[in-house]
Order: structure tokens, then C-alpha cells, then sequence
């Protein structure tokens, strides 16, 4: 039991709660952690407690990343326009940060079927590490379709180099990688941990 979300997006319904996950930040403040869930433009919700209406929390969504101050019984919260999502709640601030997760990893790994997820760690900033067993060619894509990706020449490790629309695919040997995606100035980091 604990945290959940719930609300109009279709894995949920206003029926189905969406179990959060606690964790301890580095400053020791407890919190709850969503999974990534699909979202569309005008859908609602809200987190509450153990299944329960009697606690549960809403309040003014302003922007990705952006603290939403949280009321009991406060407004639906309404997010921007991104496909996936997730939440991430402090108790102890009585804050709910929610972020957007339409960016993926793809690549011969997984047979180019199934992305990883990468986070918006701040806005317009996406991060994930990916574990290569093998050699691998990989790319970067939106909404989980091909319509939006991302590839390009990678100089060295660790340099940011252009992430360019359909660009060529990115070589990288087995290891475990850290990838950020600055969408703003569409450059891509890969830096081997």
C-alpha cells in the first residue's frame, strides 16, 4: 500500500490506481516514484493514498519539472503535451514533480522493438543508461514511433555531437552507457560509465 495515481488516461479510468514506488532522495526526504504511463493532451488526475478518496491530493500543474504545490482535495492536475509521463511525489515538501518520457532508446539489442526509457531530467534535458551485452547500433526516437528519431556521428565518447532526423545509427560496443539528449540544441551525449 501507499501512493498511487489515478485518473482519465486510459491505463487508469478513474478506476485503476497506478502504484507509486517509495524511495529516499540523497537528502534523506522520503518520496514515491510512478512508472512511466501513456498520457494524451486533456486528460486528469491526481495521487491519493491506499486506494483512498479521503486522502488524496490535486493542485495546478505549471510546467515539467516544475513543483506542483499539492492540496487536499486540490484541483485534477492537468498536464503539457507529452505521450508518456511519470510523478514523483515529496511527502515532505507536499510537492508532486511531473515529468515528460516520450523519448526512447531503440536498437539492434532488442531487435529495434521496444524502447528504453529515457527521463526528463530537467526541461528539454533526457537522460537513461543502457546495458550493452554485445556490439549494438542504436538510435533515439519520440512516442515510441518512427515518425520523430534521432541519430548521427558520435566523434568520441562523451562529446556531444548533432542529433539529426533520421541520421545514421549509432555504433556502440557491449558496456553500460549514459545518454543525454538535449532536445533544445539537439545534441546528443553517449559517455561509457
Amino acid at each position: 500500500k501507499g501512493w498511487s495515481v489515478i485518473g482519465s488516461m486510459s491505463s487508469s479510468n478513474w478506476a485503476d490506481d497506478l502504484i507509486m514506488m517509495p524511495f529516499t532522495d540523497d537528502n534523506g526526504k522520503i518520496g514515491w516514484l510512478s512508472d512511466v504511463f501513456g498520457y494524451e493532451s486533456g486528460n486528469e488526475f491526481k495521487i491519493r493514498y491506499n486506494g483512498d478518496w479521503g486522502v488524496n491530493r490535486g493542485g495546478a500543474f505549471t510546467g515539467f519539472m516544475e513543483p506542483v504545490a499539492l492540496t487536499q482535495d486540490g484541483p485534477n492536475i492537468v498536464a503539457g503535451d507529452c505521450k508518456y509521463i511519470f510523478v514523483a511525489y515529496s511527502e515532505v515538501d507536499e510537492a508532486l514533480a511531473v515529468g515528460c518520457a516520450d523519448w526512447g532508446i531503440i536498437g539492434g539489442f532488442n531487435g529495434w522493438g521496444g524502447d528504453v526509457v529515457m527521463l526528463e531530467i530537467m526541461p528539454g534535458f533526457y537522460q537513461a543508461e543502457l546495458t550493452l551485452s554485445e556490439a549494438s547500433e542504436v538510435k533515439i526516437r519520440k512516442d515510441r514511433a518512427w515518425d520523430v528519431d534521432r541519430g548521427g556521428s558520435m566523434s568520441a565518447l562523451g562529446e556531444p555531437f548533432d542529433a539529426v532526423q533520421g541520421g545514421p545509427n549509432i555504433a556502440l560496443d557491449a558496456g553500460t552507457y549514459n545518454f543525454i539528449y538535449d532536445s533544445t540544441n539537439e545534441k546528443l551525449t553517449i559517455t561509457k560509465m
